[in-house]
């Protein structure tokens, strides 16, 4: 019996979007539902990360 399963990357994505939305709401630090990010804070996300975090 295999007990490994590989789990999508959507199921990834949706679970950690959860979490940052628990730990924000933890923290009192949530975000409006009708923010809108600025195009310099778009253009930031955009680029890759270099820290090896």
């Amino acid at each position: 019996m295999d007990r490994h399963t590989t789990v999508p990357p959507a199921v990834i994505k949706k679970m950690a979007a959860r979490a940052t939305e628990a730990s924000a709401k933890l923290e009192n630090r949530q975000v409006p539902a009708n923010h809108v990010r600025s195009d310099g804070v778009k253009q930031l996300l955009a680029q890759p990360r270099t820290d090896p975090r």
